[in-house]
C-alpha cells in the first residue's frame, strides 16, 4: 500500500456553524461530509435540537423557554487546495438565535 494513503484524509465538504453573534471566533458546530450538502443560503433556519447535547448547550448558552433555532445571517465560503489540486470546500455559517416557536417560521 502507497504509504501517503495512510494519512488522515480531509473529508472533501464541511460546515462549520459559527456561535449567534460570532465572527467566525466561535464554532459551535462542524459537519463533514465525502458528498456535498444540499445549498444553505440566508434567511434558512437551522435546527439544532438533532445535534449532539453537547453542541446544543454551546449555542443556547442563554437558554429559551421555547428552545432555539438558528437563522443563517451569511454564509462564507473556504475553498482548500494541496499541490494536487482541491482538497476541501468548507462553508462558514453565521447564525443568529431566535426562539423555537411558530412566528419564527416562514409563513
Amino acid at each position: 500500500m502507497d504509504p501517503s494513503e495512510h494519512r488522515i484524509r480531509l473529508k472533501r465538504y464541511a460546515l462549520e456553524i459559527y456561535a449567534p453573534g460570532s465572527r467566525s471566533l466561535d464554532v459551535v458546530c462542524t459537519f463533514e461530509s465525502d458528498e456535498p450538502f444540499l445549498p444553505i443560503h440566508v434567511g434558512d433556519l437551522l435546527n439544532p435540537r438533532a445535534w449532539d447535547p453537547h453542541y446544543t448547550s454551546m449555542v443556547n448558552s442563554q437558554p429559551s423557554e421555547f428552545g432555539i433555532v438558528l437563522r443563517v445571517i451569511g454564509v462564507e465560503h473556504y475553498i482548500f487546495q494541496k499541490d494536487e489540486g482541491f482538497s476541501q470546500h468548507k462553508l462558514g455559517i453565521f447564525t443568529e438565535a431566535l426562539d423555537d416557536v411558530a412566528e419564527s417560521r416562514p409563513i
